[in-house]
């Protein structure tokens, strides 16, 4: 149902609530790191870059070898990269 209902806040681009629901879904699924990478992306697209990173790591500690994987270290680069930049 949690699953039905982010997708449904994602389709609006209402991605508040959207991340709501992703925080639930973790807490119900710690280990989920499909759903941390969501949660990463959720942060990353409303400008919660440090948090995003911090989920990004996580997942590619739980998945390592995931298809994705060096797509995320990427990612996870640009962003500490723009952090730096910024301060």
């Amino acid at each position: 149902m949690l699953n039905n209902l982010k997708t449904v806040y994602l389709s609006t681009r209402n991605f508040r609530k959207a991340l709501l629901i992703a925080d639930l879904i973790l807490l119900l699924y710690p280990q989920s790191s499909e759903d941390l990478k969501q949660r990463a992306l959720l942060r990353y697209s409303m400008g919660m870059h440090n948090l995003a990173a911090e989920d990004l790591d996580a997942y590619l500690k739980l998945a390592p070898k995931a298809s994705d994987a060096e797509e995320i270290r990427q990612m996870m680069l640009s962003i500490r990269r723009m952090h730096a930049l910024m301060n």
